[in-house]
């Protein structure tokens, strides 16, 4: 159960997410991406610009995901947007993208300890993919 506390401190980061998001989706292009969408005839969006905050309704008793999954299917979304990439509908499972995450941690790790990186501002900007391609059949191979 969620104490008062824990749920201001989340409503509070709710409210920024909710501003931040349609300034990035807005900045992201992703509205006009979506071009079978009119966002002006919407009720929601009617006397708003694309990048008015979102607005935020508090619900309770909805169903929950028990696998928590979430994060990391919103953080890859956030990664294919970042990166300009068509977000695929079908053909990631939440197992690939842990192992996908881990061995791009892991490798980071091995390169920063091998050119003797201190911190995060020495390291180098990572290479952004231009095609993004998941295979459930992958085999993670440790180098060292």
């Amino acid at each position: 159960m969620f104490s008062s506390r824990t749920n201001r401190k989340l409503c509070a980061e709710i409210q920024k997410l909710s501003t931040m998001l349609p300034k990035y989706l807005e900045s992201s292009g992703f509205f006009e991406q979506k071009d079978q969408t009119n966002w002006l005839v919407l009720e929601s969006y009617q006397g708003k610009n694309k990048s008015h905050p979102f607005e935020v309704i508090h619900v309770t008793g909805i169903s929950q995901q028990a696998s928590n999954n979430c994060g990391l299917f919103v953080a890859t979304y956030a990664e294919f947007l970042s990166d300009g990439l068509q977000v695929p509908s079908y053909g990631i499972s939440s197992e690939t993208l842990r192992m996908m995450y881990a061995s791009l941690l892991w490798n980071y790790g091995i390169l920063k300890a091998r050119s003797d990186y201190v911190s995060n501002n020495e390291d180098p900007q990572r290479p952004r993919p231009k095609k993004a391609k998941f295979d459930e059949n992958v085999v993670v191979t440790t180098i060292d």
